[in-house]
């Protein structure tokens, strides 16, 4: 789920929901970030009793405000990406994907903590 300056992923979405394709929606749940599942006929997320997606076969689409040319990527703060990511890396068939606009490939700080997506997708 895109947010305020970064690409929006509404029509992914919604595409992914026609063609049958599970789609699961970041949530923090006691400081960590969870995923749920889309509920593509409501289209509506409950997340106190959604069901918890799984791991397994996966790409995660990672929006953010800026990446750089090695992969990271500037978010609003707080680490849950990075957090995830480090888990999810790792597990194969598994694939990280940043949306970005063109204009925001720039140098940004990177961090020991930070983890890079696998490829980044632009305009």
């Amino acid at each position: 789920m895109s947010m305020e300056y970064e690409v929006d992923t509404l029509r992914l979405i919604e595409h992914c929901n026609a063609n049958n394709i599970a789609v699961a929606i970041p949530g923090i749940v006691d400081d960590e970030m969870k995923f749920f599942y889309v509920n593509p006929i409501s289209g509506i997320v409950n997340l106190g009793e959604a069901e918890l997606a799984s791991a397994g076969t996966a790409v995660c689409v990672v929006p953010g405000l800026a990446f750089d040319k090695s992969n990271y990527r500037l978010g609003f703060g707080g680490g849950y990406y990075d957090r995830f990511l480090q888990n999810f890396n790792g597990i194969s068939n598994s694939f990280s994907i940043g949306l970005c606009y063109n204009e925001f490939i720039t140098d940004i700080p990177v961090e020991a903590h930070d983890q890079p997506v696998n490829i980044i997708v632009t305009d």
